[in-house]
């Protein structure tokens, strides 16, 4: 009986319909240079700005994430809305800070912007008060 519950479920889990308007998230692999940069309402310099190695939902500043260490930085994506993501920093210590915000990509355009953790996630993607707002263009891989 148990194994035909089994069956049962995973036959109505297999034919649930995909939810309309659920957007497949965009490649993000590779390397991004930042070529915009606000800070809480004020254009910050970006010409010295490390650029992003994005591999999967961890990147790393300067250079690409290492293979056999995953820690650091990550871009967790909300399933069911790609466009909303968390920025988790985490520390050496084990802890986790948790930034909301927003993320969209655009061809070789990347926009990305949050908040700080116990703020709610920014409702628009633009600088604004409290907010830090990056844009970001691809880089070819040489």
């Amino acid at each position: 009986m148990r194994s035909l519950l089994l069956l049962v479920a995973a036959g109505v889990a297999t034919a649930a319909p995909v939810p309309k308007g659920l957007k497949k998230p965009a490649p993000m692999d590779g390397r991004w240079r930042i070529v915009e940069a606000v800070y809480d309402g004020q254009p910050q310099d970006v010409s010295r700005a490390a650029d992003w190695y994005i591999d999967g939902e961890w990147f790393n500043l300067g250079s690409p994430p290492a293979a056999d260490a995953k820690t650091g930085l990550k871009l967790v994506r909300d399933e069911q809305n790609p466009s909303l993501v968390e920025y988790h920093n985490i520390h050496s210590i084990g802890s986790v800070s948790r930034f909301p915000g927003l993320l969209e990509v655009n061809g070789d355009e990347m926009r990305f912007c949050y908040v700080s953790q116990g703020n709610p996630r920014p409702t628009e993607m633009a600088p604004g008060p409290g907010v830090t707002y990056r844009v970001f263009k691809r880089m070819e891989e040489k």
